[in-house]
């Protein structure tokens, strides 16, 4: 099951018909009330975690796998 050999074909968007306007769209909610939004409460910000010692360190509290071994013989 080999290949054809004749280079692929380029990829191309689907053709429409940009004379016609696009669909409105559809009014139909199933019934669900609007959701209403209200201003953020909250003071300080989402990630203000990172600002912590721990979040700064790529590995967190985790120590080098040489380290954990020499602590486990110690034992």
């Amino acid at each position: 099951m080999g290949r054809s050999g004749a280079p692929p074909a380029p990829r191309q968007p689907p053709r429409r018909n940009l004379d016609e306007p696009p669909a409105p769209p559809r009014s139909d909610t199933s019934g669900r009330p609007k959701l209403v939004l209200e201003p953020r409460t909250v003071k300080e910000p989402v990630n203000s975690l990172a600002s912590t010692s721990q979040a700064s360190s790529i590995f967190g509290g985790a120590r080098p796998r040489e380290e954990r071994l020499k602590e486990l013989k110690g034992e």
